[in-house]
């Protein structure tokens, strides 16, 4: 079955499933209204008509059959948005696969502000890499997946992880499970932080007195409160009026402490539950990659999983939110100090868990990554997972570019075996930007452990240095050509440090044509010094020469341009030797500029 047909089918289903749902919560808010009905009609047949028990058994299981069918129906809700938003994520990947459209989210909200290859490659922003992969819906998520792309792991983690992407591949149903959920949470990255940040601040304890005074004022008043309603005496009702004071008055220290105690977003319990739904999902499911069976292993604690621990927290701030309620809050803490007892199960808690949240979080992350990295893996059964090299390699077969639609995707095979390093020569529009961004993005997704669009790939990741892309800064009162030497300082800076994959798109252009070349040519021989390999784009036919001093490093392969018909073709094929054909003045005089 294809992966369309996959998302058809399961179009159908979710779709009938909606549909079931639907009908069932129409019929239990009936029920449910029906059952209300029995209270009022009960009561007031027993005080206006007669005092039989059976009317008022009748208003008491009308009240009960209500409240209970108030829970049925807050479950079927959840199974009804479980079925929309499972439905919508097929919807939206057959979009994909149909007409390539990609999700919303540009990845510009997790995307590092300063990156040796990012800006150059477009993995953020419109049209971006990260827009095409992600799938995560928590800001973790998205925040795992950016970290992804940007960072080059070592070649034994990154075997982990795609063999992680393999076996999660064909794991559609628990990985749309993990989305939908994920989706419903609504995760904001406000409430990330938040949360984040209370489990990092210090735990201010309650005074062990007023701990003590916790257990001891509730009995006062209860006590105080019997003698009131069962003994004689004025004096008792001003005993128990005075505990429930004191009792109100201990409260308001409890306050301070609650305040410094919880997160300031709203209804944070609730993204909790969220947050330990994911976290089930996850334990729940058998797994044989060693990647996943670790993250697996973090969920474990010793008093339970984490999924539990976070339910046991989410319940706390919930019960923490009554708070709000003035009358309900006076009620409870004069009567029995209800939140110093909330308060100290969540310092309890926190004693325990706090180190761990961020850790449990984080698991979420990289599942979600995962997630997005097997999807595409599933969506392009046509990518090939490439073999992990341990010395500088880079050879493939039919490499594309996985942003451009199958139909319009130009393949090309290139290895830098033989000869690390490529010259690219082309006319203008020929192909030689894009096809650095290929290597480019292709090399990032072989470093995150994801397949490659390309029939066949040997791939060593290395760290990527890339310079085509840059602008000047009017703020730091820096050129576009002293931004292009701090650029190029680092990319020597880095091979100092270990080899390096470099692409480079006609640097040096903000000088003369000779102190260009010239330039270009010295810049080359360093990167050769340095073992570098990758790729150089230029114009200049000079620099093409380099070849000649350095035959067993440096080939020259080019992007041609044929005239038919007067008009201008491009194949996009790479083809060995220099470019000999050349477009602007074609162009030119066909626009009748000259």
């Amino acid at each position: 079955m294809t992966q369309r047909q996959q998302y058809s089918q399961r179009i159908q289903q979710f779709a009938q499933q909606t549909e079931q749902f639907k009908k069932k919560s129409l019929a239990l808010s009936l029920l449910r209204a029906a059952c209300f009905s029995l209270l009022p009609i009960g009561l007031y047949q027993f005080y206006h008509h007669t005092s039989n028990l059976y009317w008022m058994a009748l208003s008491a299981f009308g009240l009960v059959s209500f409240l209970a069918l108030i829970r049925v129906h807050q479950a079927l809700t959840a199974h009804l948005t479980l079925a929309e938003t499972l439905y919508q994520i097929n919807h939206d990947e057959l979009q994909y696969l149909e007409n390539h459209t990609t999700p919303p989210l540009t990845g510009e909200h997790v995307a590092p502000t300063l990156h040796d290859f990012a800006f150059d490659l477009d993995v953020f922003g419109e049209k971006s890499l990260f827009q095409f992969l992600n799938r995560a819906q928590t800001y973790i998520g998205q925040s795992h997946l950016a970290q992804a792309l940007c960072h080059t792991r070592p070649v034994n983690e990154i075997q982990d992880r795609q063999n992680a992407v393999m076996e999660c591949k064909d794991k559609l149903d628990w990985r749309q499970q993990i989305q939908a959920s994920a989706f419903i949470a609504h995760d904001q990255q406000r409430d990330f932080q938040q949360l984040l940040h209370w489990s990092t601040t210090p735990i201010e304890k309650i005074p062990t007195w007023l701990r003590v005074y916790s257990y001891i004022g509730p009995v006062l008043f209860f006590i105080t409160l019997g003698a009131w309603m069962f003994l004689p005496g004025d004096d008792n009702w001003k005993l128990c009026s005075a505990v429930f004071t004191i009792n109100l008055m201990l409260f308001s220290l409890v306050l301070k402490i609650i305040k410094q105690q919880i997160p300031a977003a709203e209804k944070i319990h609730q993204q909790i539950l969220h947050y330990s739904l994911l976290l089930q999902h996850i334990e729940g499911e058998q797994f044989q990659s060693a990647y996943m069976k670790s993250l697996q292993q973090q969920l474990q604690t010793p008093k339970g999983s984490a999924s539990q621990q976070l339910k046991q927290l989410s319940n706390i701030f919930e019960r923490m939110d009554s708070l709000h309620n003035l009358v309900g809050a006076a009620l409870f803490n004069g009567a029995g100090l209800y939140h110093a007892h909330v308060l100290q199960a969540l310092i309890q808690w926190k004693q325990q868990h706090a180190t761990s949240l961020q850790l449990w979080l984080n698991v979420i992350g990289e599942v979600e990554t995962i997630h997005s990295l097997a999807n595409l893996a599933f969506n392009h059964p046509e990518f090939c997972f490439p073999t992990l090299g341990s010395q500088q390699e880079f050879e493939v077969t039919d490499l594309g570019h996985p942003l451009i639609a199958p139909q319009q995707r130009v393949c090309n095979s290139v290895s830098l075996q033989s000869h690390p390093f490529i010259i690219l020569t082309g006319s203008n529009m020929s192909g030689k930007s894009t096809f650095l961004r290929t290597m480019g993005i292709n090399m990032i997704l072989a470093s995150a452990g994801a397949p490659v669009c390309a029939q066949s790939a040997r791939i060593h990741p290395l760290p990527m240095k890339v310079s085509m892309r840059l602008s000047d800064s009017l703020g730091d009162n820096e050129s576009f050509f002293f931004a292009e030497v701090k650029k190029l300082k680092s990319i020597i800076d880095a091979l100092k440090e270990g080899p390096c994959f470099v692409l480079l798109d006609e640097i040096l252009r903000g000088t003369n044509s000779e102190d260009k070349r010239n330039g270009t040519i010295l810049f080359l021989e360093q990167l050769i010094r340095h073992h570098a390999i990758g790729i150089i784009a230029t114009h200049d036919l000079e620099v093409c020469r380099t070849t000649d001093h350095w035959p067993n490093y440096l080939r020259n392969c080019c992007f041609e341009v044929e005239i038919k018909n007067n008009d201008l073709v491009f194949d996009y094929k790479l083809r060995d030797g220099i470019c000999q054909n050349k477009s602007a003045s074609f162009l030119m005089k066909k626009m009748q500029i000259i």
